[in-house]
């Protein structure tokens, strides 16, 4: 078992960024002009891994604060008048805690389960949730030929009622008038090929 080892590693993060989008907000002209949106942001996080022989657990969780990641309402024609959209300055915090447990059965088969939960605030209000339980299983079908199948099951809650989850990886959107979701979103099957 060469994979089999005991360790611990803990790792610490944190990063500034920024995200160019378009808010939406562009005036109707023959067609809609993009209006250029920022959106600063930071983030700060830990993520522990261990390793007992066969087993491997990882645990994480992290923190993040956005200026302004929010499109504004479309600009629009009202009986023949162009009316501009308007800008959503709403700041908006996200946390993400997530762990993830694998363990050889054998060095062709590795079974394992992620877990992510991520929470949603606008403005320290407006909570909303996302779980997401990924379970799967990497093979090794030749010794250059590897296959992953991973599932994608999601409990969405306090759905925005416009945007997905893409973000957070995440694609459950609620039915109109609600704002809560269970979905067993898809199945996933990778083949990568070694030459």
């Amino acid at each position: 078992k060469p994979w089999a080892e005991r360790s611990i590693t803990l790792d610490l993060f944190a990063y500034h960024g920024m995200q160019r989008i378009d808010n939406g907000t562009g005036t109707l002209t023959g067609a809609v002009t993009p209006v250029q949106q920022d959106d600063n942001f930071n983030a700060v996080g830990a993520v522990v891994h261990a390793q007992v022989d066969s087993l491997s657990i990882m645990l994480g969780d992290q923190f993040e604060r956005h200026e302004s990641p929010y499109q504004g309402s479309q600009a629009m024609t009202v009986m023949g008048n162009v009316v501009n959209g308007a800008p959503n300055f709403a700041s908006a915090t996200a946390s993400v805690g997530y762990g993830e447990i694998d363990y050889v059965v054998w060095p062709w088969l590795v079974p394992g389960v992620r877990a992510e939960y991520t929470r949603t605030t606008v403005d320290s209000s407006n909570p909303a949730s996302l779980l997401r339980l990924i379970p799967g299983i990497a093979m090794l079908l030749r010794p250059n030929i590897k296959a992953v199948v991973t599932g994608d099951i999601e409990r969405a809650y306090g759905l925005p009622t416009t945007q997905s989850w893409t973000p957070a990886s995440g694609f459950a959107v609620a039915p109109p008038g609600q704002s809560s979701k269970f979905d067993a979103e898809s199945i996933n099957a990778t083949l990568a090929v070694a030459y």
